[in-house]
């Protein structure tokens, strides 16, 4: 008999983000079913409502509005930005432009904040938001106060 060779490819689950910044990570329970859990971490959100009342004199914060603001800011932690990137991200000009691509009336959530950063990794990735954490606020998508 011969066996099947064909290669089988599995899409592994991604994680998802709640409206209010909670991110949901794909695992499995004892069944094989997958289910979405959330992890707290107390670091993290101490560090995202930090940075969320500091920044509240952001451009974009209107926009937003305080408890978007916060989901953002919680979104960001999660993903393990510390708290002077945070702030760079939150004061940047990507903000800004999240909002444009929503198109949204009714407010700008984290989600459009995650889905931005994602469909711009080059412009948005690491190296971008790494930069903030030299000082140089600024070097966050064209940072502004």
């Amino acid at each position: 008999m011969a066996k099947n060779t064909k290669a089988t490819t599995t899409k592994r689950p991604q994680p998802r983000i709640k409206a209010n910044g909670t991110i949901l990570f794909p695992t499995y329970d004892r069944a094989g079913d997958l289910q979405y859990v959330t992890i707290p971490d107390e670091k993290a959100e101490a560090a995202a409502a930090a940075v969320a009342v500091a920044t509240t004199d952001a451009y974009s914060f209107d926009r937003y509005g305080a408890a978007n603001w916060l989901a953002c800011c919680r979104m960001l932690a999660l993903r393990g930005l510390g708290a002077r990137e945070i702030e760079a991200v939150m004061r940047s000009k990507w903000t800004r432009w999240a909002g444009d691509a929503a198109s949204k009336s009714d407010g700008v959530t984290c989600l459009d904040l995650a889905a931005f950063i994602d469909g711009n990794p080059r412009e948005c990735g690491g190296d971008a938001i790494k930069a903030a954490d030299g000082g140089n606020l600024r070097s966050v998508g064209g940072a502004t106060r």
